[in-house]
């Protein structure tokens, strides 16, 4: 069977009668640990769903043959609604860390299938300076004046400071109206919408905001209300609405964290324009990204994990500071671009009974130690015919504003 430390993941097993044998299981980390053990099991029976104050973990599980997207969407869905029974019921409130970011996950596609999906961060900074000289070739100082205070940064500073993209995008959009009613006062008796509409469509003809809508969209001010206004603000601002967003109950959150992206992007851009704001630096574009990437990985590279428990250090340089054996995956393939600003690895590995309890698992290019990552109480891999692991870099923008909670 697998586990997650002591605890049953799913899996064939012989102390695992056939009828309780999990077929389909998710687990994702909690941001703390719980303080008490909850169980819960959802309203069609489907799945248990289960915390324990020894781990760090939340498991949502079926006896059902799942494949991975529904594990993964089902899986965390029911997982949220285990958390709000836990607070309403039990006073234990928590939340998860990063569920699209790091997940194990056992589902069944033909065979019976334990997949690890791991995001590691990859932060660049850059920084451009412009000078300007006269005739003589001296320097000419170039006088920045300083912005004022103003209440659209209180919001802007809750939302880089958010535990969540649906939170941050609430104080973002909060700032955004901050800065939009005094560069276009609203009227007398006007409605949000129609306010923000002719704000959008005034700001696009002083400013041209054709670079924050999709390349030839013939009115970028449209696009901009019905993205981040219609779609997203009201949604996420508005429970009573049949359609409103649920934070969380997307599985991933990438439309909120496009649209926050594109908010952000606006906000400083009009910020710079009408309060003085400062840029916020140079960047690595995607394309630029991909192709290093793509060559550096064009070198030999290897997943390994292995069961040393030491806990992740910003000095290690090998997979095992205290020298356990290091197990490679039998395959290991370079997938490229997944995403804009995202590259994949896939190790798969089919003799399971060689693979050790995992605690440390990384990336090796060229024997050098890349990225590490952890799992708090080990992870057992028995009872399954295929083992694999999902590692993505993603391109961090250092020099500019959080985008990724």
């Amino acid at each position: 069977m697998a586990r997650i430390g002591s605890f049953y993941f799913g899996g064939e097993d012989e102390g695992v009668a056939r009828s309780d044998v999990k077929r389909s299981a998710i687990a994702c980390e909690l941001r703390s640990p719980p303080q008490k053990t909850c169980s819960w099991v959802s309203q069609d029976g489907e799945w248990d769903v289960l915390i324990n104050n020894q781990s760090p973990y939340i498991i949502a599980s079926s006896r059902l043959e799942k494949s991975f997207d529904e594990t993964v969407g089902n899986g965390i869905q029911v997982m949220q609604k285990a958390l709000d029974m836990f607070s309403v019921q039990e006073k234990v409130s928590l939340l998860l860390d990063s569920p699209d970011d790091n997940q194990i996950v056992l589902y069944h596609d033909n065979k019976q299938m334990l997949k690890i999906v791991s995001y590691f961060d990859f932060t660049i900074s850059t920084e451009a300076k412009v000078e300007i000289r006269d005739s003589a070739g001296n320097i000419v100082e170039q006088s920045h004046p300083q912005p004022e205070w103003h209440k659209s940064f209180r919001y802007y500073r809750l939302s880089q400071s958010a535990l969540d993209v649906y939170e941050a995008y609430r104080n973002l959009f909060l700032g955004f109206e901050a800065l939009l009613i005094d560069v276009v006062p609203k009227h007398k008796a006007e409605r949000d919408s129609e306010w923000i509409k002719r704000a959008l469509l005034q700001l696009h003809k002083q400013h041209d905001l054709s670079g924050f809508a999709p390349s030839g969209h013939k009115s970028p001010s449209a696009y901009l209300h019905g993205t981040l206004y219609e779609y997203m603000r009201c949604n996420l601002f508005h429970a009573k609405q049949p359609g409103s967003i649920i934070p969380f109950y997307q599985v991933s959150p990438l439309k909120v964290r496009d649209a926050y992206e594109n908010l952000l992007r606006l906000w400083r851009y009009l910020a710079a324009k009408h309060l003085n704001v400062s840029s916020a630096g140079g960047v690595i574009t995607y394309v630029g990204y991909k192709t290093w990437m793509d060559k550096a990985f064009s070198s030999e590279i290897k997943i390994g994990v292995t069961p040393d428990e030491s806990p992740p250090n910003s000095t290690d340089i090998t997979l095992s500071p205290k020298g356990n054996t290091t197990f490679h995956l039998s395959t290991c393939d370079y997938l490229g671009e997944l995403r804009p600003g995202v590259v994949g690895i896939r190790g798969v590995e089919t003799n399971i009974s060689t693979i050790p309890t995992i605690f440390r698992l990384g990336i090796i290019l060229d024997n050098t130690l890349l990225a590490l990552g952890y799992i708090k109480s080990g992870l057992s891999v028995r009872g399954i015919d295929e083992f694999q692991m999902m590692l993505c870099q993603r391109l961090m923008q250092g020099s500019q504003p959080r985008s990724v909670f």
